[in-house]
């Protein structure tokens, strides 16, 4: 009963694209991958998408009210946060921070999510998610450590396992010799700060 639009970046060329309730929106000036997440790196930007949070902010603005509910969803990425949190300092609407993975270089229980060398995220990944009515991330594991890092946020952070069952019996899964071949794609399960909990516990038992 809703009506949905999404909205990302255009990497490919300078064009808006419209179609099926999808707004493609180009980057601001020239986008060089590499330079951005330099850039983000040292400190110079924010997140790789700066550009592109400037460019869809100056289309956004005049696009949504203050009845609308913004959902923005991160695989690893600031930039949406900081579009959406720019957009409800301007319009008053609800803002939900939707957290498919944590943000990229920030620190989940203490481990950094990559190691690469790169500037502290937490001031800013807190100035961004702060402005939230909501929170919302697809582990426990990282849930418990946002509730550890910004206990001031506690009552607005939730898990949803985002379609993850509560339990499972695994001895109805337990291997039967068959000619048919049978493929599950889990994602990235194993790394220590993702952890979906339930899946990862199945495989333990399944390996045993």
């Amino acid at each position: 009963g809703w009506d949905v639009t999404v909205v990302m970046p255009n990497f490919e060329t300078k064009d808006f694209i419209i179609e099926n309730d999808i707004w493609q929106i180009p980057f601001k000036g020239k986008h060089i991958q590499k330079l951005a997440s330099l850039f983000e790196r040292v400190g110079i930007y924010e997140d790789y998408l700066d550009k592109w949070v400037d460019s869809a902010f100056e289309y956004l603005k005049d696009k949504i009210t203050k009845d609308d509910i913004v959902f923005a969803t991160s695989g690893g990425e600031l930039g949406t946060f900081k579009l959406a949190s720019m957009l409800k300092d301007k319009l008053g609407f609800k803002y939900i921070s939707n957290y498919r993975d944590p943000i990229n270089y920030t620190l989940v229980h203490g481990l950094k999510v990559d190691n690469k060398i790169h500037v502290s995220r937490e001031k800013e990944e807190k100035k961004y998610i702060s402005n939230a009515d909501l929170m919302i991330t697809s582990s426990d594991f990282n849930k418990q450590s946002l509730v550890i890092k910004y206990p001031e946020l506690k009552s607005k952070i939730f898990n949803n396992y985002f379609g993850y069952i509560k339990s499972i019996d695994i001895r109805q899964y337990k291997k039967i010799k068959s000619n048919k071949l049978r493929i599950a794609y889990s994602g990235s399960m194993l790394t220590n700060v993702q952890k979906p909990e339930i899946l990862y516990e199945a495989l333990l038992k399944l390996k045993s």
